[in-house]
């Protein structure tokens, strides 16, 4: 298989030679041309990922791995590819090594994806400054691999008692009572660790796709609307609410794993090589 950076820094015009390959797998959302694609699936088998706008007769299989999308969107992806799409939680593809959160969690998790998009990061340190939970051992603002924090913060450095900034690492969903988490794919890692989560957008999409997943997973996660209304008095009460709210976490705890069960990734391998094996 070919991934899809590697194809498009390629050449686009590979229309005309062969392509060697029995499957493209295009897992990023960018705007492709359609004439491209429908003359590009007369020559290999695609599988567009996350791609709820896939238009009709431009791939072969259409992957949709969450439960947040509209319910006219996933109404005319059945229409439109009525034998050929992977729709809900089920097929969200996550790593192997999401581990579940260990019944004596001790620790509030804050998480803004890989890249800290905006420095969200510091801004939700700044509003969580000088607060202190009953039980919490330590508040993690963790960083995924590409971000950086803005100047004034150091990475890896402990600032304030109890307060740690860190690289992030799927372990600590280990430890973690509570997160706090920008909405996407880490949402979807969350509930499969049992991880409560606070959830916030970036996006105005996001907005939408947070409140459908919690409505549609009976409350599993609590949104908390788009980050630029967010107000640290808000974040604040919501921290502490979920904190104190035992019976919501236990909730949590036994169902995320259902809802989501880590196997996504084997669903879809399995399903790609029946149709392409």
């Amino acid at each position: 298989m070919l991934s899809e950076e590697a194809w498009i820094s390629a050449n686009f015009n590979i229309l005309s030679t062969r392509i060697g390959t029995d499957v493209l797998i295009l897992d990023k959302k960018y705007s492709y041309d359609l004439q491209w694609l429908l003359a590009l699936r007369n020559q290999v088998g695609i599988v567009r990922v996350d791609h709820p706008h896939a238009e009709t007769g431009t791939a072969d299989l259409v992957v949709i791995p969450n439960a947040h999308q509209p319910d006219a969107t996933v109404a005319r992806l059945h229409r439109d590819f009525p034998s050929a799409l992977l729709c809900g939680p089920e097929y969200a593809i996550l790593p192997p090594d999401v581990p579940r959160q260990d019944d004596d969690a001790d620790t509030l998790l804050f998480l803004t994806g890989g890249t800290n998009p905006g420095g969200l990061m510091e801004h939700f340190y700044e509003m969580t400054r000088g607060m202190a939970l009953p039980g919490c051992r330590s508040f993690v603002y963790a960083l995924g691999s590409l971000a950086r924090f803005e100047p004034g913060l150091s990475l890896d450095a402990r600032t304030e008692r109890g307060r740690v900034l860190r690289e992030f690492d799927r372990a600590l969903y280990r430890r973690t009572r509570l997160a706090v988490s920008l909405f996407g794919v880490t949402t979807y890692e969350l509930l499969a660790a049992g991880v409560p989560t606070l959830s916030i957008a970036h996006t105005d999409e996001n907005v939408d796709g947070q409140e459908l997943l919690a409505a549609r997973s009976g409350g599993l996660i609590v949104p908390l609307g788009h980050v630029r209304e967010l107000q640290a008095a808000t974040l604040r009460t919501a921290i502490q609410r979920a904190w104190a709210n035992d019976s919501w976490q236990r909730l949590v705890w036994e169902r995320g794993p259902t809802l989501v069960d880590g196997q996504g990734a084997a669903r879809v391998t399995g399903e790609i090589l029946r149709r392409f094996g």
